[in-house]
């Protein structure tokens, strides 16, 4: 099984919860840009000009989503909360 030591866990706890704030933070805010996207078109090229925004909108909030879900599985990993959800996750980091 792999320990931490106290200074590396503590580490690792400051840095999952900054970047779970800030992929958070940033998934909110793709949220209301993707809201704030429902305008009707003038022209056929500007509907597929706004699919193409929204597709790529959404692609990315779910980059960030996804990072935010990482951040917080290192979270409980490092505080040792599930660690039978943690556990798969470490072994494919560590294998021995």
């Amino acid at each position: 099984m792999l320990t931490l030591s106290r200074t590396s866990r503590i580490l690792i706890v400051a840095v999952c919860a900054g970047a779970i704030v800030a992929n958070l933070v940033i998934v909110l805010h793709l949220a209301y840009l993707w809201s704030a996207l429902k305008w009707e078109p003038e022209t056929e090229w500007d509907e597929w000009r706004m699919n193409g925004v929204r597709v790529f909108v959404f692609l990315v909030a779910g980059y960030f989503a996804y990072a935010f879900l990482a951040a917080l599985v290192g979270l409980l990993g490092a505080l040792q909360v599930i660690s039978s959800i943690v556990l798969p996750y470490l072994c494919s980091l560590h294998p021995s």
